[in-house]
Protein backbone atom coordinates (compact mmCIF):
# COMPACT_ATOMS: atom_id res chain seq x y z
CA UNK A 1 0.00 0.00 0.00
CA UNK A 2 1.95 3.23 -1.47
CA UNK A 3 0.54 5.65 1.77
CA UNK A 4 3.51 7.71 2.61
CA UNK A 5 3.97 10.44 0.22
CA UNK A 6 0.68 9.22 -1.54
CA UNK A 7 1.21 8.67 -5.54
CA UNK A 8 -1.13 8.62 -7.86
CA UNK A 9 -1.56 8.54 -11.68
CA UNK A 10 -2.13 11.78 -13.43
CA UNK A 11 -6.21 12.67 -13.50
CA UNK A 12 -7.88 14.11 -16.48
CA UNK A 13 -7.37 17.13 -17.19
CA UNK A 14 -11.14 18.04 -16.78
CA UNK A 15 -11.35 16.85 -13.48
CA UNK A 16 -8.62 19.66 -11.82
CA UNK A 17 -10.42 22.13 -10.35
CA UNK A 18 -7.35 24.19 -9.95
CA UNK A 19 -8.86 27.54 -8.06
CA UNK A 20 -9.54 25.36 -5.36
CA UNK A 21 -6.65 22.96 -5.56
CA UNK A 22 -8.33 19.64 -5.82
CA UNK A 23 -9.52 16.79 -7.68
CA UNK A 24 -12.98 16.35 -8.69
CA UNK A 25 -14.76 13.09 -7.91
CA UNK A 26 -16.44 12.13 -11.54
CA UNK A 27 -18.61 14.67 -13.48
CA UNK A 28 -19.50 17.84 -11.70
CA UNK A 29 -17.98 16.12 -8.56
CA UNK A 30 -20.83 14.55 -7.71
CA UNK A 31 -19.94 10.66 -8.71
CA UNK A 32 -19.90 9.47 -4.58
CA UNK A 33 -23.19 11.11 -4.26
CA UNK A 34 -24.85 9.40 -7.48
CA UNK A 35 -23.80 6.25 -6.60
CA UNK A 36 -25.56 6.57 -3.27
CA UNK A 37 -28.92 7.43 -4.77
CA UNK A 38 -29.07 4.68 -6.93
CA UNK A 39 -27.78 2.31 -4.37
CA UNK A 40 -30.36 3.69 -2.05
CA UNK A 41 -33.46 3.50 -4.55
CA UNK A 42 -32.67 0.09 -5.16
CA UNK A 43 -34.24 -2.08 -2.70
CA UNK A 44 -32.56 -5.39 -3.97
CA UNK A 45 -28.89 -3.43 -4.20
CA UNK A 46 -28.98 -2.05 -0.55
CA UNK A 47 -29.99 -5.61 0.85
CA UNK A 48 -26.88 -7.07 -1.62
CA UNK A 49 -24.97 -4.07 -0.13
CA UNK A 50 -25.72 -4.43 3.67
CA UNK A 51 -24.87 -8.27 3.47
CA UNK A 52 -22.12 -7.91 2.05
CA UNK A 53 -20.96 -5.44 4.93
CA UNK A 54 -21.74 -7.13 7.42
CA UNK A 55 -19.62 -10.00 6.35
CA UNK A 56 -17.09 -7.75 5.85
CA UNK A 57 -17.26 -6.25 9.39
CA UNK A 58 -17.12 -9.79 11.02
CA UNK A 59 -16.13 -10.23 14.00
CA UNK A 60 -13.77 -7.94 16.22
CA UNK A 61 -12.78 -9.05 19.59
CA UNK A 62 -11.43 -5.45 20.64
CA UNK A 63 -13.91 -3.12 19.93
CA UNK A 64 -14.81 -1.58 22.89
CA UNK A 65 -11.38 0.31 22.69
CA UNK A 66 -12.16 4.23 23.17
CA UNK A 67 -9.85 5.48 20.06
CA UNK A 68 -10.82 9.46 20.13
CA UNK A 69 -14.03 11.84 21.13
CA UNK A 70 -15.41 8.92 23.00
CA UNK A 71 -16.22 6.70 19.90
CA UNK A 72 -15.49 2.92 20.28
CA UNK A 73 -13.21 0.76 17.82
CA UNK A 74 -16.19 -1.01 16.86
CA UNK A 75 -17.99 1.93 15.32
CA UNK A 76 -14.69 2.77 13.88
CA UNK A 77 -14.19 -0.28 12.29
CA UNK A 78 -17.84 -0.61 11.35
CA UNK A 79 -17.46 3.33 9.21
CA UNK A 80 -14.42 2.55 7.83
CA UNK A 81 -15.74 -1.13 6.45
CA UNK A 82 -18.65 0.34 5.10
CA UNK A 83 -16.94 3.01 3.11
CA UNK A 84 -14.50 0.47 1.69
CA UNK A 85 -17.26 -1.70 0.26
CA UNK A 86 -19.44 1.02 -1.44
CA UNK A 87 -16.81 3.19 -2.49
CA UNK A 88 -13.41 1.28 -2.76
CA UNK A 89 -11.87 3.96 -0.27
CA UNK A 90 -10.85 5.29 3.01
CA UNK A 91 -10.22 8.44 4.74
CA UNK A 92 -8.78 8.16 8.62
CA UNK A 93 -7.93 11.69 10.52
CA UNK A 94 -5.09 11.01 12.77
CA UNK A 95 -3.66 12.81 15.72
CA UNK A 96 -0.17 12.79 16.86
CA UNK A 97 1.54 14.14 20.08
CA UNK A 98 5.11 15.18 20.30
CA UNK A 99 6.45 11.75 20.18
CA UNK A 100 5.04 10.72 16.85
CA UNK A 101 2.57 8.13 18.42
CA UNK A 102 -1.16 8.94 17.75
CA UNK A 103 -3.28 10.11 20.14
CA UNK A 104 -6.49 9.79 17.70
CA UNK A 105 -8.05 8.00 15.17
CA UNK A 106 -11.63 8.73 13.39
CA UNK A 107 -13.46 8.19 10.00
CA UNK A 108 -14.00 10.52 7.46
CA UNK A 109 -16.64 10.01 4.81
CA UNK A 110 -15.49 9.38 1.54
CA UNK A 111 -18.12 11.64 -0.15
CA UNK A 112 -16.59 14.37 1.76
CA UNK A 113 -13.27 14.07 0.84
CA UNK A 114 -11.07 14.88 -2.57
CA UNK A 115 -7.53 14.89 -2.81
CA UNK A 116 -5.11 17.61 -3.73
CA UNK A 117 -4.33 18.23 -7.62
CA UNK A 118 -0.86 16.33 -7.53
CA UNK A 119 2.52 18.11 -8.01
CA UNK A 120 5.31 17.69 -10.78
CA UNK A 121 6.58 14.36 -9.58
CA UNK A 122 2.44 12.61 -8.92
CA UNK A 123 2.38 13.85 -5.50
CA UNK A 124 -0.51 14.27 -3.02
CA UNK A 125 0.13 16.08 -0.34
CA UNK A 126 -3.11 17.46 0.70
CA UNK A 127 -6.85 15.79 1.28
CA UNK A 128 -9.66 18.61 1.37
CA UNK A 129 -12.70 17.58 3.43
CA UNK A 130 -16.01 19.45 2.95
CA UNK A 131 -19.34 17.84 3.60
CA UNK A 132 -21.01 20.04 0.61
CA UNK A 133 -18.61 18.35 -1.85
CA UNK A 134 -21.42 17.99 -5.08
CA UNK A 135 -24.04 19.87 -4.00
CA UNK A 136 -25.33 23.29 -4.67
CA UNK A 137 -24.65 24.19 -1.06
CA UNK A 138 -20.86 24.06 -1.66
CA UNK A 139 -18.70 26.82 -0.24
CA UNK A 140 -14.96 26.93 -0.45
CA UNK A 141 -15.05 28.45 2.64
CA UNK A 142 -15.79 25.83 4.70
CA UNK A 143 -13.44 23.99 3.30
CA UNK A 144 -10.73 21.89 5.67
CA UNK A 145 -7.29 21.00 4.10
CA UNK A 146 -5.24 18.76 5.56
CA UNK A 147 -1.71 16.89 5.33
CA UNK A 148 -1.51 13.74 3.58
CA UNK A 149 -0.49 10.76 6.28
CA UNK A 150 3.07 10.25 7.04
CA UNK A 151 4.21 8.92 10.38
CA UNK A 152 7.98 10.35 10.17
CA UNK A 153 8.60 11.77 13.69
CA UNK A 154 10.66 14.34 11.99
CA UNK A 155 7.44 14.99 9.38
CA UNK A 156 4.90 15.39 12.34
CA UNK A 157 7.22 17.38 14.34
CA UNK A 158 7.62 20.25 11.81
CA UNK A 159 4.08 20.29 11.07
CA UNK A 160 3.16 20.82 14.75
CA UNK A 161 5.84 23.50 14.71
CA UNK A 162 4.28 25.05 11.91
CA UNK A 163 0.88 25.22 12.80
CA UNK A 164 1.16 25.71 16.23
CA UNK A 165 -2.19 25.30 18.19
CA UNK A 166 -3.65 24.98 15.04
CA UNK A 167 -2.45 21.93 13.80
CA UNK A 168 -5.27 19.60 12.18
CA UNK A 169 -2.95 16.26 12.11
CA UNK A 170 -3.25 14.17 8.98
CA UNK A 171 -5.31 11.96 6.84
CA UNK A 172 -4.61 8.53 5.73
CA UNK A 173 -5.72 7.90 2.47
CA UNK A 174 -6.16 4.10 0.76
CA UNK A 175 -8.08 3.11 -2.61
CA UNK A 176 -8.59 -0.43 -4.32
CA UNK A 177 -6.89 0.69 -7.69
CA UNK A 178 -8.53 -0.80 -11.18
CA UNK A 179 -8.09 -0.13 -15.26
CA UNK A 180 -9.55 3.24 -15.46
CA UNK A 181 -9.97 4.47 -11.58
CA UNK A 182 -6.18 4.85 -11.15
CA UNK A 183 -6.36 8.31 -9.25
CA UNK A 184 -9.91 8.30 -7.36
CA UNK A 185 -11.36 3.91 -6.88
CA UNK A 186 -14.42 2.71 -8.57
CA UNK A 187 -16.36 -0.24 -6.26
CA UNK A 188 -15.78 -3.62 -7.01
CA UNK A 189 -19.90 -4.03 -8.08
CA UNK A 190 -19.27 -0.50 -10.64
CA UNK A 191 -20.15 -3.00 -13.65
CA UNK A 192 -23.74 -3.31 -12.03
CA UNK A 193 -24.27 0.36 -11.18
CA UNK A 194 -26.46 0.65 -14.53
CA UNK A 195 -28.98 -2.40 -12.95
CA UNK A 196 -29.28 -0.41 -9.70
CA UNK A 197 -30.53 2.37 -11.49
CA UNK A 198 -33.08 0.05 -13.06
CA UNK A 199 -34.07 -1.32 -10.15
CA UNK A 200 -34.67 1.75 -8.80
CA UNK A 201 -36.79 3.19 -11.40
CA UNK A 202 -39.02 -0.05 -11.56
CA UNK A 203 -39.83 0.46 -8.08
CA UNK A 204 -40.76 4.77 -9.38
CA UNK A 205 -42.63 3.80 -12.22
CA UNK A 206 -45.02 1.57 -9.85
CA UNK A 207 -45.18 4.37 -7.24
CA UNK A 208 -46.03 6.55 -9.85
CA UNK A 209 -48.70 4.34 -11.04
CA UNK A 210 -50.79 4.22 -7.82
CA UNK A 211 -50.34 7.58 -6.95
CA UNK A 212 -51.67 8.23 -10.32
CA UNK A 213 -54.59 5.16 -9.71
CA UNK A 214 -53.20 3.65 -13.06
CA UNK A 215 -55.21 6.53 -14.74
CA UNK A 216 -52.08 6.34 -17.82
CA UNK A 217 -53.97 3.82 -19.35
CA UNK A 218 -56.89 4.82 -19.86
CA UNK A 219 -57.82 7.40 -22.76
CA UNK A 220 -60.86 9.99 -22.19
CA UNK A 221 -62.25 11.90 -25.15
CA UNK A 222 -64.34 15.45 -24.06
CA UNK A 223 -66.68 17.40 -26.03
CA UNK A 224 -66.13 20.88 -25.51
CA UNK A 225 -63.23 24.20 -25.52
CA UNK A 226 -60.91 23.28 -22.88
CA UNK A 227 -59.93 27.07 -23.32
CA UNK A 228 -63.57 28.16 -22.79
CA UNK A 229 -63.81 30.36 -18.83
CA UNK A 230 -65.01 27.78 -16.11
CA UNK A 231 -64.76 30.93 -13.28
CA UNK A 232 -64.18 34.94 -13.84
CA UNK A 233 -63.15 37.34 -11.27
CA UNK A 234 -65.23 40.15 -10.92
CA UNK A 235 -63.44 42.13 -13.82
CA UNK A 236 -64.31 39.27 -16.23
CA UNK A 237 -60.75 38.21 -16.40
CA UNK A 238 -60.65 34.04 -16.46
CA UNK A 239 -59.08 32.37 -13.26
CA UNK A 240 -59.88 29.07 -14.51
CA UNK A 241 -60.47 27.40 -17.71
CA UNK A 242 -62.79 24.09 -17.98
CA UNK A 243 -59.67 21.88 -19.22
CA UNK A 244 -57.92 23.15 -16.14
CA UNK A 245 -60.78 22.56 -13.80
CA UNK A 246 -61.47 19.40 -15.27
CA UNK A 247 -57.50 18.45 -14.54
CA UNK A 248 -57.86 19.57 -11.37
CA UNK A 249 -60.87 17.54 -10.68
CA UNK A 250 -59.29 14.24 -11.70
CA UNK A 251 -56.05 14.62 -9.76
CA UNK A 252 -57.71 15.74 -6.55
CA UNK A 253 -60.63 13.37 -6.66
CA UNK A 254 -59.38 10.13 -8.64
CA UNK A 255 -55.53 10.02 -8.76
CA UNK A 256 -53.42 8.50 -6.08
CA UNK A 257 -53.54 5.17 -4.12
CA UNK A 258 -56.20 7.06 -1.21
CA UNK A 259 -58.76 7.11 -4.01
CA UNK A 260 -58.50 3.84 -5.37
CA UNK A 261 -62.27 2.54 -5.25
CA UNK A 262 -63.97 5.72 -6.04
CA UNK A 263 -66.82 5.68 -8.60
CA UNK A 264 -66.67 8.26 -11.54
CA UNK A 265 -69.85 10.03 -12.94
CA UNK A 266 -69.60 12.29 -15.51
CA UNK A 267 -73.04 14.28 -16.87
CA UNK A 268 -74.00 15.57 -20.31
CA UNK A 269 -77.56 16.77 -21.70
CA UNK A 270 -76.77 15.09 -25.06
CA UNK A 271 -75.73 11.61 -25.76
CA UNK A 272 -73.59 12.79 -28.41
CA UNK A 273 -71.51 14.60 -25.87
CA UNK A 274 -71.11 12.30 -23.77
CA UNK A 275 -67.23 11.57 -22.66
CA UNK A 276 -65.69 8.17 -24.50
CA UNK A 277 -63.18 6.30 -22.45
CA UNK A 278 -60.86 4.21 -24.67
CA UNK A 279 -57.80 2.08 -23.75
CA UNK A 280 -54.76 3.79 -23.98
CA UNK A 281 -52.36 1.66 -25.96
CA UNK A 282 -49.68 0.33 -24.19
CA UNK A 283 -46.81 -2.34 -23.43
CA UNK A 284 -45.54 -2.13 -19.99
CA UNK A 285 -47.83 -5.48 -19.18
CA UNK A 286 -47.50 -7.65 -16.17
CA UNK A 287 -44.96 -10.01 -17.71
CA UNK A 288 -42.56 -8.18 -19.24
CA UNK A 289 -41.99 -5.97 -15.65
CA UNK A 290 -41.79 -9.58 -13.63
CA UNK A 291 -39.31 -10.78 -16.60
CA UNK A 292 -37.06 -7.20 -16.00
CA UNK A 293 -37.35 -7.16 -12.08
CA UNK A 294 -35.96 -11.05 -12.05
CA UNK A 295 -33.08 -10.12 -14.40
CA UNK A 296 -32.35 -7.11 -12.72
CA UNK A 297 -32.10 -8.91 -9.51
CA UNK A 298 -30.10 -11.93 -11.16
CA UNK A 299 -27.47 -9.05 -12.37
CA UNK A 300 -27.37 -7.01 -8.62
CA UNK A 301 -26.60 -10.52 -6.69
CA UNK A 302 -24.15 -11.18 -9.34
CA UNK A 303 -22.05 -8.06 -9.62
CA UNK A 304 -22.03 -7.38 -6.10
CA UNK A 305 -20.84 -10.66 -5.47
CA UNK A 306 -23.78 -11.90 -2.69
CA UNK A 307 -26.00 -15.21 -2.95
CA UNK A 308 -29.28 -14.04 -3.25
CA UNK A 309 -30.25 -16.56 -0.25
CA UNK A 310 -28.43 -14.21 2.38
CA UNK A 311 -30.04 -10.83 0.52
CA UNK A 312 -33.30 -11.95 1.03
CA UNK A 313 -34.18 -12.63 -2.26
CA UNK A 314 -36.17 -15.92 -3.16
CA UNK A 315 -35.03 -17.93 -5.42
CA UNK A 316 -37.77 -20.05 -7.92
CA UNK A 317 -37.70 -23.67 -6.94
CA UNK A 318 -35.01 -23.16 -4.04
CA UNK A 319 -36.63 -24.01 -0.56
CA UNK A 320 -33.60 -22.48 1.24
CA UNK A 321 -32.16 -25.60 3.03
CA UNK A 322 -29.90 -25.17 6.01
CA UNK A 323 -27.13 -26.71 4.01
CA UNK A 324 -27.80 -24.11 1.23
CA UNK A 325 -27.60 -21.41 3.46
CA UNK A 326 -24.57 -22.61 5.34
CA UNK A 327 -22.90 -23.48 1.63
CA UNK A 328 -23.92 -19.68 1.12
CA UNK A 329 -22.14 -18.61 4.37
CA UNK A 330 -19.10 -19.96 3.11
CA UNK A 331 -19.05 -18.55 -0.18
CA UNK A 332 -19.68 -15.14 1.13
CA UNK A 333 -17.09 -15.13 3.73
CA UNK A 334 -14.63 -16.33 1.11
CA UNK A 335 -15.35 -12.78 -0.80
CA UNK A 336 -14.81 -10.60 1.83
CA UNK A 337 -11.64 -12.00 3.25
CA UNK A 338 -9.54 -9.56 0.48
CA UNK A 339 -11.65 -7.06 2.05
CA UNK A 340 -10.71 -7.53 5.73
CA UNK A 341 -6.84 -8.41 5.02
CA UNK A 342 -7.08 -4.53 3.38
CA UNK A 343 -8.50 -3.28 6.72
CA UNK A 344 -6.10 -5.51 8.77
CA UNK A 345 -3.57 -4.26 6.93
CA UNK A 346 -4.78 -0.50 7.73
CA UNK A 347 -5.23 -0.91 11.10
CA UNK A 348 -1.75 -2.50 11.68
CA UNK A 349 0.16 0.90 9.45
CA UNK A 350 -2.17 3.06 11.61
CA UNK A 351 -2.41 1.65 15.30
CA UNK A 352 1.37 0.36 15.72
CA UNK A 353 2.06 3.49 15.64
CA UNK A 354 -0.59 5.01 18.27
CA UNK A 355 -0.81 4.97 22.19
CA UNK A 356 -3.65 2.04 21.67
CA UNK A 357 -1.89 -1.13 22.54
CA UNK A 358 -4.59 -3.08 22.55
CA UNK A 359 -5.02 -2.32 18.81
CA UNK A 360 -1.52 -3.38 17.83
CA UNK A 361 -3.04 -6.91 15.80
CA UNK A 362 -6.22 -6.18 15.26
CA UNK A 363 -7.87 -9.62 13.28
CA UNK A 364 -11.47 -10.01 11.57
CA UNK A 365 -12.99 -13.01 12.31
CA UNK A 366 -15.65 -15.01 9.78
CA UNK A 367 -19.28 -13.49 10.58
CA UNK A 368 -21.19 -17.32 11.61
CA UNK A 369 -25.34 -16.34 11.60
CA UNK A 370 -25.72 -20.11 12.99
CA UNK A 371 -24.95 -20.65 16.75
CA UNK A 372 -22.57 -17.96 17.71
CA UNK A 373 -21.17 -18.86 20.91
CA UNK A 374 -20.14 -16.04 23.28
CA UNK A 375 -16.87 -15.82 24.80
CA UNK A 376 -17.76 -17.15 28.19
CA UNK A 377 -19.53 -20.23 26.71
CA UNK A 378 -16.64 -21.28 24.86
CA UNK A 379 -14.50 -21.11 27.65
CA UNK A 380 -16.51 -23.81 29.47
CA UNK A 381 -16.63 -26.21 26.63
CA UNK A 382 -14.53 -29.76 27.32
CA UNK A 383 -12.37 -30.43 24.32
CA UNK A 384 -15.01 -32.86 22.93
CA UNK A 385 -17.53 -30.63 22.87
CA UNK A 386 -15.49 -27.62 20.94
CA UNK A 387 -14.26 -30.57 18.48
CA UNK A 388 -18.07 -31.63 17.84
CA UNK A 389 -19.12 -27.74 17.45
CA UNK A 390 -16.31 -27.10 14.92
CA UNK A 391 -16.97 -30.40 12.88
CA UNK A 392 -20.61 -29.38 13.14
CA UNK A 393 -20.61 -25.58 12.17
CA UNK A 394 -17.34 -25.21 10.63
CA UNK A 395 -16.65 -28.39 9.12
CA UNK A 396 -13.22 -28.36 10.67
CA UNK A 397 -12.35 -31.65 12.00
CA UNK A 398 -9.03 -31.62 14.66
CA UNK A 399 -6.83 -34.53 14.45
CA UNK A 400 -7.52 -36.65 17.76
CA UNK A 401 -5.46 -35.49 20.95
CA UNK A 402 -3.25 -38.58 22.21
CA UNK A 403 -4.73 -40.96 25.04
CA UNK A 404 -3.48 -40.31 28.54
CA UNK A 405 -0.82 -43.17 29.77
CA UNK A 406 -0.01 -43.92 32.85
CA UNK A 407 3.75 -44.21 33.17
CA UNK A 408 5.28 -46.72 35.74
CA UNK A 409 7.04 -45.35 38.80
Amino acid sequence: MQVYNLFKDEPPKAYKNKQDGYVLLGKNDKEALLLSSSLNSSPTARACLDTFIDYTQGRITVGDVTIGYEEKFKTFHNKVATDLVEFGGVYIHVMYNMNGKITKVEHLPYEQCRLSIPDDMGYVSKVFFNSQYGTPDYNKRNTVVYDIYNPKIEVIQSQIKRDGAKYLGQVYFYGIERSLSRFYPKPYYHAAVNWLTIDGKISLFHERNVDNNFLLSVLMKMVGDPDEASEKDDEGNVIETVGEAFDHNMRTQFAGAENGGKVMVLWSKMKDEFPELSQFPTNTNHELFETLQQLTTEQICIGTRVPPILAGVQVTGKLGATNEIENAVDLLNSKVYNFQQILEDIYADIFTKSIFTELFSVKIGKLNPFNILPDWAVDVMSQEEKRKYLKSHYNVELDELPSPTNNPV
